[in-house]
Formats: C-alpha cells, structure tokens, sequence
C-alpha cells in the first residue's frame, strides 16, 4: 500500500516541522548564550569575591579574609547555586557540560570555605611565608627577578593582612594556634634566609635592592608581631579547651 502526501498538506507539514525545529535550535542557543554570559560573570566575581581561594594564579597579590567581602560572597555563591540549578544540560554542548559541572563544584568548594569560617577560628590560616614561598619558587614565572618583583609588591599588604587576621578571630583552635606559630616562624626563617639569599644572586633593573631590604623589615615586624599575638592567643585561650575541642579534634 503506497502512501503519499498531498503538495497542498506538504505546505502545511514542512513549515510546521522547520518552525519547531527552529524553536528548539534557537533554544539550545540561548541556553548555550545564556551559560557563557554566567560563567564569564562568575569567573569575575569569583576572583573578587574570594582572592584567598584563587590557588591557580600564585601571583594573585596578598590579600587576608575580610568580613564584610565575605558576606557579600556567601549571598553571591548562594544564588549562584540557585542560577547554576536551573540549568537544562541536555541542551549545552559537550563543553558547556563540562563547565557547568566544574562551576557547581566551584560553588561548592566556595560555600564550604565560608561555611567552615576557618579564617575564624583557625590562625595557621594567615601564612604569608608559604605564599611567598610558592611565589618564589613559580615555575610558570622563569625570570627570578619578575618573581621577586611580585613579592615586592606583597610586602606593602602584610602588615594590613596580618591586622586583618587580627581582627577576624572568634575562639580560635588551640592546636591551630600553635600550628600558625610554627608556620610562621618558618616564614619568618624564609624571608631572613632564603628569600635573601635569591636576591642576592638575581641581577634586577626594575627595582632597587635596598628599597627590597627596607620594604621586607616591615614584613619582618608583621609576621614577628603576629607569632606573639598567636602567643597571647595560646595563654588567653588555653584555659578554654571545653570551648575550642570541636575545633581542636579537627
């Protein structure tokens, strides 16, 4: 039995079928346009938002918790997992896909960071030794003098970063404590040793050895002063344990 369609209902069919092929094309294009326009906007208000989580760029400058930014941020990453929800993956393409799982994740990572409120509780958090250690030793900076340009830079906000730490604790761990006063007396020993002795051996124009020395005792005071305050912090919170062992079991 042959069947056969009619030119006149063929005029009918054919556009009716290409309109809702159009639509559901035009559909997966804006939801496609739609998730780059959120992804760009995240990466922008991520880097902002959270500059302390940003371990991929090891040059991202020095810069400590503060509790203002941070609300901001919490609010953000909330609605942020909300946006990310509503969308349909199965009209993103492959990479899209990918992204999208890599951004919740992301979310995620950032909402348990604030959840966990170490910056709070936990002093060994505030090391800037270790980050200029890995600025130092960046291989994806191969000129030493450019690394040393970065930390030069960092030593203006160490004394604001640890006075920010200062200011941000609530019952801090005992055991943190005591972590953060040997994390920075090492950091201390790195800038005294092998900090030095890298400048020592680079041959630099772009700024001048002195001014270094000069900006790195301050640096020096900073984190000398922040091991005695972690110091007053064993003796003030160490009668305390009963308040902190949640924190110290960790």
């Amino acid at each position: 039995m042959t069947f056969f369609i009619s030119n006149k209902l063929m005029k009918v069919i054919v556009p009716f079928f290409l309109c809702i092929f159009l639509i559901f094309s035009c559909k997966i294009q804006n939801e496609n346009t739609d998730f780059g326009l959120i992804h760009k906007e995240y990466l922008e208000n991520r880097k902002n938002l959270l500059p302390e989580l940003r371990f991929e760029e090891k040059n991202f400058p020095v810069q400590a918790p503060n509790k203002n930014r941070l609300q901001k941020a919490a609010d953000y990453f909330q609605q942020m997992s909300f946006d990310l929800g509503e969308f349909d993956q199965d009209q993103l393409n492959e990479r899209n896909k990918n992204l999208l799982a890599t951004l919740k994740y992301d979310v995620q990572m950032c909402t348990n960071f604030l959840k966990d409120g170490a910056y709070e509780w936990d002093p060994s958090f505030y090391n800037v030794g270790g980050i200029l250690k890995s600025k130092l030793n960046n291989p994806n900076t191969p000129n030493l003098c450019d690394r040393l340009d970065y930390i030069l830079n960092d030593f203006e906000n160490i004394p604001a970063y640890y006075e920010t730490a200062k200011s941000n604790f609530i019952k801090p761990s005992i055991k943190k404590t005591l972590l953060a006063i040997d994390k920075n007396s090492l950091g201390f020993h790195f800038l005294k040793n092998e900090l030095m002795d890298s400048l020592a051996i680079a041959e630099c124009m772009q700024f001048d050895k002195e001014e270094f020395i000069k900006e790195m005792d301050r640096s020096l005071i900073a984190i000398k002063d922040y091991v005695a305050f972690c110091n007053s912090l064993k003796f003030e919170y160490g009668e305390l344990k009963s308040d902190v062992v949640f924190r110290d079991s960790l």
